[in-house]
């Protein structure tokens, strides 16, 4: 009929493509989701709450404070919330421009006011939950931060990847050496 009429054919189904999603170690029933083309949802007991739209990312609850939430739009568009997911500012002060489309990071997990992001050649490190940024070294290998890791057994030790390198720092981010291989 020349599309003048539709049948929903999904039987009501809820879905979204989860690009990345944090739970609260506090509380059991908070979890947040990051959905490419839905946004950033929280869920809060029962209920889902769209918290931030467009395409979300990686997002985490911060493991001392579960009113704070990390949430990460695209190309290094990173925000957190302060209350629970009603508002959210952006925490970008001292990041360069490039970063990929989606860009890994972290909290740090001793100290919950470290957070570490990758996404472009350098790793990036904030002591205040991001209110300010600053450069840490540039590991070994081509391209950018694909992902990476703090121990939490001794956060001084992170390991990282890039698309032909994996690199491990005992210094908190220092400096790399290459251990791919």
């Amino acid at each position: 009929d020349n599309a003048s009429n539709w049948t929903d054919i999904s039987h009501n189904l809820s879905i979204a493509q989860v690009v990345g999603f944090g739970l609260s170690p506090n509380i059991a029933t908070s979890i947040v989701a990051g959905e490419q083309d839905n946004g950033t949802n929280l869920l809060t007991g029962s209920s889902w709450a769209n918290i931030t739209g467009g395409d979300g990312g990686a997002c985490f609850i911060d493991y001392s404070n579960a009113s704070n939430i990390f949430i990460q739009y695209v190309s290094g568009a990173f925000s957190r919330s302060n209350d629970g997911g009603a508002t959210n500012n952006s925490i970008t002060t001292g990041l360069p421009g490039g970063f990929d489309f989606y860009s890994k990071w972290h909290q740090d997990p001793v100290n919950s006011s470290r957070l570490y992001v990758g996404g472009i050649p350098t790793l990036y490190v904030s002591n205040n939950q991001g209110d300010n940024w600053s450069a840490l070294a540039t590991p070994p290998g081509t391209g950018t931060i694909t992902d990476f890791a703090v121990a939490p057994s001794n956060n001084t030790i992170i390991y990282l990847v890039k698309s032909d390198a994996v690199s491990k720092s005992t210094n908190s981010g220092t400096s790399f050496t290459n251990i791919t291989g």
